[in-house]
Parts: structure tokens; C-alpha cells; sequence
């Protein structure tokens, strides 16, 4: 399996625990599911623990549907493709 980087896009290829679960910062609009495409945000590091994977699914308007953290085992990254900052958000595009 291809490495999991920051601001790459990966899909979810399986949940480890129940949905509901996923929506640690209380944000979602819905729970994210197997087959979801996101952008890996933030990879969270801690001396004795595995490596956990924050990740966003944004819709269409740019809004968040879901904000969850991930296994390793739960994500695949999407080939080499990078979630590039959309330029007109910051008023210069």
C-alpha cells in the first residue's frame, strides 16, 4: 500500500468502529461510510500509540460533511493526487 501523506486524498476502506464515532469534533453532517473520498488533513502522532489520520469530506460547496480522525487500515490513498487550497477562498482568485 502506497503511503498515507498530509493534504493527499484517500477513500475509506473500511470503519473499525461504530459511525457515530467518527465525529469527535462534532461537526458532521452525516457519518462518514466505506467508499468516501476525503483529504488527509493531519497526521496525529503520540509516543506508544499508533498513528491516527485526520480527515475531511467536503461537498461540492466546499462545506464539510464530515471531519473524523482514522486507522491507518481504515483509509487507501488515491494515487498521487494532492488536495490543493481552493485560490479564490483566500480572495486572491
Amino acid at each position: 500500500m502506497e503511503n498515507l501523506r498530509q493534504y493527499g486524498l484517500v477513500h475509506i476502506r473500511k470503519l473499525l468502529l461504530p459511525p457515530a464515532e467518527y465525529d469527535g469534533w462534532r461537526v458532521n453532517k452525516r457519518h462518514p461510510a466505506v467508499g468516501d473520498m476525503g483529504a488527509l488533513l493531519e497526521i496525529l502522532t503520540a509516543p506508544g500509540l499508533p498513528d491516527r489520520y485526520v480527515v475531511e469530506s467536503s461537498g461540492p460547496d466546499g462545506v464539510t460533511v464530515w471531519l473524523g480522525d482514522f486507522a491507518a487500515e481504515e483509509l487507501e490513498p488515491l494515487g498521487s493526487g494532492v488536495a490543493e487550497p481552493d485560490a479564490s477562498a483566500d480572495g486572491h482568485g
